[in-house]
């Protein structure tokens, strides 16, 4: 899979070699393909919800369906039709997330070893999947459809389905630091036990995080270096980033703002076209997607448009609501926590002691990162510090009006993982990225930054280990 497309000739001028970075990404998918071995299948949020999202897409299926007719109450949510072989594997291991008492994983995985693809197929409500624009899915869905094609067990598609959505995130995350080199600040961020939990399963969360490190990275190295030609376009690998992550992470609508820049940079009619276009197809699709998108495991008795209108109208009922939000100590806690690492379905907590760890290794990466003197392109870092800020109210938003009951006491839904992206953007924007220090200092910063890594990898095993005792 030959992705330099993506990459400008900027970042091959004075960047690292193909085949360096290549080893590399290959060795962190060595290294994740082995960590994955400890996590069972159907352990990540949603993660059913995501693989049969993927299976529909494997069949043509761009959209979600209404349920069939008599569909009892409490899953009549869209759909689509899966594999009854695919969807009783996924049913086998939700019982083991179950509260004590429930299989244990081993016991499941020897039952299920040898399931094959069943050929016909059930009906499989997916009802929050129906944000995010299909394409996201794309790894996953080649290799469900190659198991099945090649008549792979189930168990065995499944692997590849993680493989193969694993890979993508290693390449893009590789490219990106190609482009623009880390500091400690991103590193730290990038690997935290909830993002590595996130990178080794088959979810949207590892491959949005890497699109975002690719897409940030590209727009550095486009907003320092001037345009070379007159009338020339936006890269379209860069606006792909974009329209993937906006049209698959609400929240992420600010980054509309990055192709902005850059066309205004450019003063390109062509720059400008392309990012008209961008901003009129993600703005299509998200507005289709919420027109027609119900999600029957939240009971409300407003709908989403309503409540839309409802806080658009009284714009104090939200800030209102908001600032309960914050104002609750267990909330803003659960917030660092989630942030950090709280693995499963949020049922799996590190100890009390690898968050003090944590955060102190984020605050020390953070202050040595931080960029002392004022950069040449310091109008591209404040917006980079504008679009994480917005991005970050945008999530309180997003889930006040789609998950959140009318004048409720806080806003629900809210989860420390959603704001990774905002501080990747915090870390880019305030953080040294130019390779200008002293040889001693660039090494040090190295030697932070792999140190985080590895204290990360450290807890996250060690947590995996005690939750599903030696899962190998």
């Amino acid at each position: 899979m030959d992705l330099r497309w993506l990459a400008s000739p900027m970042s091959r001028s004075h960047g690292a070699s193909f085949w360096p970075a290549s080893i590399w990404a290959l060795g962190a998918f060595a290294l994740l393909s082995v960590l994955s071995l400890l996590v069972p299948p159907m352990q990540s949020p949603d993660e059913n919800a995501h693989l049969m999202r993927a299976e529909m897409l494997s069949h043509g299926q761009w959209l979600l369906q209404p349920p069939p007719v008599g569909t009892p109450v409490e899953l009549a949510s869209p759909g689509g039709e899966v594999d009854a072989g695919l969807a009783q594997y996924s049913h086998a291991f939700m019982e083991t997330i179950a509260p004590p008492g429930g299989p244990a994983p081993a016991a499941v995985r020897e039952k299920t070893a040898h399931w094959n693809w069943a050929h016909a197929t059930v009906f499989y409500p997916a009802p929050g999947t129906g944000y995010y624009f299909p394409l996201i899915y794309a790894p996953q869905a080649l290799a469900l459809w190659l198991g099945r094609t090649l008549g792979w067990s189930v168990p065995d598609s499944y692997q590849l389905a993680r493989s193969c959505a694993l890979l993508v995130v290693c390449l893009l995350t590789t490219m990106a630091w190609r482009h623009i080199p880390p500091n400690p600040a991103v590193i730290a961020v990038a690997t935290l036990p909830m993002g590595l939990f996130q990178a080794v399963s088959p979810t949207l969360d590892g491959i949005t995080t890497a699109l975002a490190l690719l897409a940030i990275s590209q727009f550095i190295a486009h907003a320092r270096t001037p345009s070379s030609q007159p009338g020339q376009s936006l890269p379209w690998g860069f606006l792909a980033c974009i329209f993937l992550l906006v049209t698959s992470r609400t929240h992420l609508l600010p980054l509309l703002l990055l192709p902005v820049f850059l066309a205004w940079k450019r003063q390109s009619a062509a720059a400008w076209a392309a990012t008209a276009l961008l901003v009129a197809a993600c703005l299509a699709w998200l507005g289709f997607a919420m027109a027609s998108t119900t999600d029957g495991r939240v009971v409300r008795e407003h709908s989403t448009t309503e409540i839309v209108l409802l806080y658009a109208g009284h714009p104090a009922e939200f800030l209102a609501l908001l600032g309960r939000t914050l104002g609750n100590h267990e909330l803003v806690r659960f917030y660092g926590q989630s942030f950090i690492g709280i693995l499963g379905w949020l049922d799996t907590p590190l100890k009390s002691a690898r968050y003090e760890i944590l955060s102190a290794g984020l605050l020390l990466a953070a202050s040595l990162s931080f960029l002392w003197r004022r950069p040449a392109d310091a109008a591209a870092r404040w917006l980079l510090c504008a679009v994480a800020l917005a991005s970050c109210l945008l999530v309180f938003v997003a889930l006040a009006v789609t998950w959140t009951p009318y004048a409720a006491p806080a806003i629900a839904g809210v989860q420390g993982r959603y704001f990774v992206v905002p501080a990747l953007l915090l870390g880019y924007a305030l953080g040294d990225t130019a390779p200008h220090r002293p040889a001693w200092q660039r090494w040090g910063l190295r030697g932070l930054g792999a140190g985080m890594v590895l204290v990360s990898l450290a807890v996250l095993v060690e947590t995996l280990v005690q939750r599903y005792a030696f899962w190998p």
